[in-house]
């Protein structure tokens, strides 16, 4: 909730005994999911598998947020003029697969127009939007 202080010392020591229960199967993806929620009712995610050739990779997605809708999310401004404010929403595309930097700015762009900026509600934007993707590339395979 907005304006209250975070309790310091459960964050440090949730991140000490974090390395404990990390794992990668949909249990894990689906606390992730609700520990990342604020005000919202469920938790929003999604993950998949997939294969290209011989290769199997894995992509898991969460979000949260549904306060203010109308996003304008995608890639930073390279110029002086600031982009319009943005939907207080966050977003986070994990992939083990081996995506160029290039390569996975444009897929999220692509998709990130073709379905959180087509949504509006309200017509209200703020500057709290993010969508990251991330793609480590440890399932091996060519980018």
């Amino acid at each position: 909730v907005i304006g209250q202080n975070l309790p310091i010392d459960k964050i440090l020591a949730g991140i000490e005994n974090g390395s404990k229960t990390l794992a990668s199967d949909f249990p894990a993806w689906e606390r992730a999911a609700k520990a990342f929620m604020t005000t919202d009712t469920f938790p929003k995610l999604r993950s998949r598998t997939f294969k290209l050739g011989d290769v199997e990779y894995r992509m898991a997605g969460m979000d949260k947020g549904a306060g203010m809708i109308h996003p304008d999310m995608g890639p930073a401004s390279t110029s002086f003029t600031p982009k319009s404010l943005h939907a207080t929403l966050l977003g986070c595309i994990l992939t083990d697969a081996p995506v160029s930097p290039r390569s996975l700015q444009s897929a999220l762009t692509y998709a990130v127009e073709r379905s959180f900026n087509s949504i509006s509600v309200d017509g209200d934007m703020s500057t709290n939007d993010t969508i990251i993707a991330l793609a480590n590339g440890a399932a091996a395979g060519k980018e």
